[in-house]
């Protein structure tokens, strides 16, 4: 398998705590991620960035639950990226889980002084 072959996990920890969370959000956010890790931009991204992104010292945590807005925090190397649920609501699942892990690695990046992510 080559390089551009080899599945890239997000890095990302996920907590899915609201009772409203759809069947089928989990599966499709990870599949937003497969789509994105294999898309060239992206991949050079997240390759290039690795270790600033999700090396040793850093922890990517996201949580989908019940609360009013998105809440961004950091303590140490950990990134808390926490979203309503309300985010997945009535919109189109794959776009919205694409855009979320844009804007958490954008979140990232700019704590790790890094270049943004690609457009999705």
């Amino acid at each position: 398998m080559t390089d551009e072959q080899q599945w890239i996990n997000s890095g990302i920890q996920i907590a899915w705590v609201s009772r409203r969370v759809a069947d089928d959000l989990p599966d499709a956010f990870d599949q937003a991620w497969d789509e994105l890790q294999a898309e060239p931009d992206w991949r050079l991204w997240i390759t290039r960035h690795r270790d600033a992104l999700k090396g040793d010292d850093v922890f990517n945590y996201l949580e989908v639950g019940d609360r009013d807005a998105v809440k961004v925090s950091y303590r140490g190397g950990d990134l808390n990226y926490m979203v309503p649920i309300t985010y997945f609501e009535n919109a189109d699942i794959r776009e919205r889980s694409r855009a979320l892990i844009h804007d958490l690695y954008a979140a990232r990046a700019e704590r790790a002084n890094v270049e943004p992510p690609p457009p999705v």
